[in-house]
């Protein structure tokens, strides 16, 4: 078994659209990933999660997956069980950490790939992008890309939209945290984030471009398929970050990510 320090600090996984990113394997380093994908029309455990993304650094977790819900959750709208149906919060894009169109109601269509066009390594920085234009319907968009971007010597990370809508849209996009361990605090014009761990460590934001950040629970849902159903598991424990997009031709925002209050990264970052 080869040393950590020997191993490849990225992993791409070309058959399922997903790329992985590491400053370091020591204790506490920046680790992050974002997925494309099938998304699914029913069946399996898979969710409606194209371009979801996770990001762990200083030891925490700071931004989630929220996982698969209970599988013998009852009482669902759609009649389908658990399998069937993405009326879950869990299931759908809204409860994943992704851009969800609320014209779909479930902010993603089913049955159509986000695909991973482009990805790059080197030994300061790495990016993936993500082809979202079918997730959304050629109905809905000319395009949608979305990427990720490791830069700044591997310590800061962009999660980058651009999304071009044929008529206008209105759009949100997520990114869920444990509120029991983590307090957010948002500048007045909503540009800049503050995020504080129980335990000390703080990681900073800053949105570039469109949009303003806010805080919302998880309980009250922004989609009008996103629908309760008796045993599924509780979100109490778990806020998000969510910028939000209303009646708008595009989206063109960066959300840069950092230890740092000022991270240094310029509004021309493009995918």
């Amino acid at each position: 078994v080869p040393e950590l320090s020997a191993m490849p600090l990225d992993y791409t996984m070309i058959g399922i659209d997903a790329f992985t990113v590491r400053n370091g394997w020591e204790r506490g380093s920046l680790y992050a990933g974002m997925i494309g994908g099938y998304n699914p029309g029913g069946g399996s455990h898979n969710q409606l999660d194209s371009g979801a993304f996770v990001y762990h650094n200083l030891g925490k977790m700071w931004f989630t997956d929220l996982g698969s819900d209970y599988y013998n959750s009852v009482g669902i709208a759609n009649g389908l069980g658990y399998f069937g149906n993405y009326a879950l919060y869990r299931r759908n894009a809204e409860g994943n950490n992704c851009l969800c169109l609320t014209s779909l109601p479930f902010g993603q269509l089913m049955g159509k790939r986000g695909v991973m066009t482009d990805y790059r390594s080197s030994d300061s920085a790495s990016y993936m992008i993500i082809d979202n234009t079918a997730v959304y319907g050629d109905e809905k968009v000319r395009s949608a890309k979305r990427g990720m971007l490791l830069t700044n010597d591997r310590r800061t990370l962009v999660i980058k939209d651009e999304v071009d809508f044929i008529g206008n849209e209105s759009a949100f996009s997520t990114a869920h945290f444990e509120s029991d361990k983590i307090t957010p605090e948002l500048s007045e014009d909503g540009k800049k984030a503050t995020l504080t761990h129980s335990t000390g460590e703080r990681i900073y934001l800053t949105l570039l471009g469109d949009g303003r950040l806010e805080v919302m629970n998880c309980t009250d849902p922004l989609l009008s398929g996103t629908a309760p159903a008796e045993g599924e598991y509780s979100r109490d424990n778990y806020s998000r970050l969510v910028v939000r997009y209303e009646n708008v031709k595009s989206i063109n925002t960066a959300l840069v990510i950092d230890t740092s209050e000022d991270a240094g990264i310029k509004e021309n970052i493009s995918v």
